[in-house]
């Protein structure tokens, strides 16, 4: 018997190997397990050198995977990363400081794209909304320093949801409070 014999064999009876190997796997279960964790053991120099070389190798292709991944599960990768932060509010914190320090450009692209949007969603104002919107972020300010917590001015609608810069979708919060509510109305 030839190896394209077996492989012919392999594609035409896929459904039937995925579930022997299922089958196979709930029967052994521990055993495999133990079986497993005692080869990385005894190889992890070995595999850890072997992963390293492929996520080198194959940079691009992961990227493209977990970008790919990420637009299909947008609500569970928020899911994960909201019991990570409950879990660690520190470390998630100092990890974002370190990756701003690390990646300025990306932050000045994100505030840029943030400034854009928000000139798009500023209807023309008045003198006197201008004069309004100013005075919520000078309140915003002076609440702050009086109290030493901070107050965000904070869009009601969020303009990433088509909510305007205008002071009627304008309210003030506490910082803590604006950043739990994110995006949401």
């Amino acid at each position: 018997m030839n190896k394209e014999y077996f492989k012919k064999w392999r594609e035409d009876n896929r459904e039937y190997m995925r579930e022997y190997y299922a089958d196979r796997y709930e029967k052994n279960k521990e055993k495999l397990l133990q079986e497993s964790k005692k080869y990385y053991e005894n190889n992890k120099e070995e595999k850890l050198k072997k992963c390293a070389d492929y996520r080198k190798e194959n940079k691009d292709a992961i990227k493209k995977r977990l970008a790919n991944w990420y637009l299909k599960n947008k609500e569970k990768y928020s899911e994960i990363r909201k019991e990570k932060y409950a879990k660690n509010p520190d470390l998630i914190r100092q990890q974002s400081k370190e990756w701003r320090k690390n990646n300025p450009e990306k932050c000045a692209q994100k505030r840029a794209r943030y400034r854009a949007k928000k000139l798009n969603q500023t209807p023309e104002l008045t003198t006197e909304e201008i004069n309004l919107i100013n005075d919520f972020y000078t309140e915003a300010r002076r609440l702050t320093k009086l109290n030493g917590c901070a107050y965000h001015v904070d869009h009601i609608k969020p303009i990433s949801k088509g909510g305007l810069h205008h002071p009627s979708n304008l309210q003030i919060l506490l910082g803590v409070e604006n950043i739990k509510k994110g995006n949401k109305t």
